[in-house]
């Protein structure tokens, strides 16, 4: 249960953080906007991510990246403009790309306990 709370708690944390990290670094809102948003935000997420596959399995990593996709949406939508709240399907879409890097971590976190 208790991985089960960090894995929600914590995706939507780092959702947010990753989406807002490219505000709070660049002048754009927008993550796939510039390569020092997009790394930053692919940080956050991925050693959020190895360390959950590190501690709560696969299970636990595969949560928390449903969980990091909303934040990273509802963080868009809300501090988003007008123009990003009428794209947001399209949004939702585009930060599937986003999951990669993270899964691929979040795995290897967990391949990393197991031979450790």
């Amino acid at each position: 249960m208790r991985n089960v709370l960090v894995s929600i708690g914590v995706g939507l944390a780092a959702g947010a953080l990753s989406w807002a990290s490219a505000g709070l670094l660049t002048e754009r809102f927008e993550p796939f906007d510039t390569e020092l948003g997009f790394y930053s935000g692919q940080a956050v997420l991925s050693i959020c991510a190895a360390c959950i596959g590190y501690w709560g399995g696969v299970r636990s990593v595969l949560l928390y990246l449903v969980c990091a996709y909303l934040g990273m949406n509802i963080y868009a939508f809300v501090a988003g403009g007008s123009e990003h709240r009428a794209w947001i399907l399209l949004g939702m879409i585009t930060t599937l790309t986003l999951l990669v890097y993270p899964l691929a971590l979040g795995i290897g976190g967990r391949i990393v306990r197991i031979v450790v």
